[in-house]
């Protein structure tokens, strides 16, 4: 048995956990809910995954999603990262910055994000890099 690591789990990873059921995402999503491995996210991630569902799915589904997102993640307030924030400005784009400031704030290992502007950061997996290095059964693409 493994010991459960903390993680930050970006809104992509959300995303396409969602939307791909066969992808390492969705694999990262099962961890969360069989408690394997322990979440957070920003609470931007949850204005995110808002947006993304008000475009695109009924509002049920989306109170359902976000209800579940909840649930297995531990969700940061902003208020709490505000001095992170200002370290981290500028050395990544805006929109992601509220989640590079929460990783950083918890001191987490890992990032899991498929998202390129990460790759900077040492902390940055994409979901399959993260299976991988864990030693768990990954599918063969990045999401």
């Amino acid at each position: 048995m493994m010991d459960v690591i903390e993680v930050y789990i970006d809104t992509s990873v959300l995303l396409w956990g969602f939307n791909f059921p066969e992808g390492n995402s969705s694999k990262i999503i099962s961890l969360l809910s069989l408690g394997k491995i322990k979440g957070y996210a920003s609470e931007t991630t949850l204005a995110e995954i808002g947006n993304f569902f008000d475009f695109n799915y009924d509002e049920i589904t989306k109170h359902k999603a976000i209800a579940d997102i909840s649930a297995n993640l531990k969700i940061i307030q902003i208020s709490e990262i505000t001095s992170e924030r200002e370290k981290w400005l500028g050395t990544i784009k805006e929109k992601d910055l509220d989640h590079l400031a929460t990783a950083k704030f918890l001191k987490l290992k890992y990032i899991i994000a498929v998202d390129r502007d990460f790759e900077p950061f040492p902390e940055y997996r994409t979901p399959k890099q993260f299976l991988k290095e864990i030693g768990y059964q990954y599918a063969l693409t990045d999401y």
